[in-house]
């Protein structure tokens, strides 16, 4: 017989507004600490700005990263302000960089380059990229942790670097083919590269891309990458 998902705790606002006004938080850990990430931002999203900060610092880490990458733009910033200095540096180290740069677009100016200066180089590098482009455009939200290939790299070469990557990168299904001015002469799919044998070519699998530019309006290139029904478009500059 098929089993039924286990139930997740009630906990209304009411509860954890009272647990908060009593500062237990002993109660308050156990009351959230049975919630789904989903669970957890319905409820973070109607506290204010002090019982957010409360609450999200009894999170385990990863799901507290979670509850984060979902909230909208200007509760992030909220949250941020309430947290403390070590706590905000230590999240914001967590992010990927194209999600620092929606964070460092609602936090004072001040604050924002603080969190910047205390990334390590090659970080702060990676997010200081994202943050050259208009603030709509494509380059803004663009990843710039992927995995790309070289036509004349074996597909053996090509998936033991997926495999080395796959933790940190954004997305490993579809791959730029680069020459070597890093140029964008195709694209491969994680598919295709399984298919093939350890020997073959990616340059033989490979197909023409379909390209963003970096300065292009977000949502035309979103747009475009849905039309296509690709699951990523390389983000190109001049």
């Amino acid at each position: 017989m098929p089993g039924r998902a286990p139930s997740e705790p009630s906990v209304s606002i009411d509860d954890i507004t009272h647990l908060l006004a009593r500062d237990d938080l002993d109660a308050l850990s156990a009351a959230v600490s049975g919630l789904s990430t989903r669970a957890v931002i319905d409820l973070v999203e109607r506290l204010n700005t002090r019982q957010r900060a409360v609450v999200y610092r009894l999170l385990p880490k990863q799901q507290a990263l979670d509850v984060f990458e979902s909230l909208q733009p200007s509760l992030q910033g909220e949250l941020v302000q309430g947290l403390q200095d070590g706590e905000v540096v230590a999240l914001f180290a967590d992010l990927d960089p194209d999600d620092r740069v929606w964070l460092l677009d609602e936090l004072p100016a001040t604050v924002a380059q603080r969190l910047l200066q205390g990334l390590p180089d090659d970080e702060r590098r990676l997010t200081a990229a994202i943050l050259g482009y208009p603030q709509e455009s494509i380059g803004r939200r663009m990843s710039p942790e992927y995995v790309a290939t070289h036509a004349h790299d074996s597909v053996g070469t090509t998936l033991a670097a997926v495999r080395q990557r796959v933790a940190d990168a954004e997305t490993v299904y579809t791959l730029p083919v680069v020459d070597e001015e890093r140029g964008v002469i195709g694209v491969v799919s994680l598919r295709d590269l399984l298919g093939g044998a350890d020997d073959d070519l990616v340059g033989a699998l490979m197909v023409p891309p379909h390209t963003a530019t970096a300065t292009e309006d977000a949502e035309n290139a979103a747009r475009r990458c849905a039309d296509l029904g690709v699951l990523a478009l390389p983000v190109v500059d001049s």
